[in-house]
């Protein structure tokens, strides 16, 4: 029962996020295809990757890796910056583009929250959150994380 309504839960986010994106975005020079916006999420969720980094999470191959990497530089999404510890290796960083897209998630979700804060108590709410928290740290030690 928990992992069915964490599933509706997630797959609501995604949908509604998915919704305003395709109604901005549409079908236009520069648009992201499906993959390019995994690929960016992905970057997004790394931090500042190198594209090896990249290619190893994902498990792909570093040319494989780069190919995706000049498409959404190429696009605006991401520019490949000099490593500040190793000026040979480059860090992949997100543009505005990519932030002012995103933005579209965040609305998104703030939107959540605040209906939330209005439909529950201020006890409930930092309840949900304690269990929140629990929930990112034991997915942040579960293996292949």
């Amino acid at each position: 029962m928990l992992e069915d309504h964490i599933i509706r839960i997630s797959d609501k986010i995604h949908l509604n996020f998915y919704k305003r994106l395709f109604s901005i975005i549409k079908e236009r020079e520069g648009s992201l295809t499906a993959m390019e916006v995994f690929a960016v999420e992905v970057i997004h969720a790394l931090g500042t990757p190198t594209i090896s980094e990249f290619a190893d999470f994902l498990g792909i191959s570093r040319p494989g890796a780069s190919y995706k990497v000049a498409s959404l530089i190429q696009k605006g999404y991401i520019v490949k910056e000099a490593s500040t510890d190793d000026k040979r290796e480059f860090r992949l960083t997100l543009t505005d583009k990519y932030y002012n897209y995103i933005g579209l998630y965040e609305d998104g979700l703030r939107e959540y929250v605040a209906k939330l804060e209005e439909n529950f108590s201020k006890r409930q709410l930092e309840a949900f959150e304690s269990v929140l928290s629990r929930v990112e740290e034991e997915i942040d030690a579960f293996p292949n994380n």
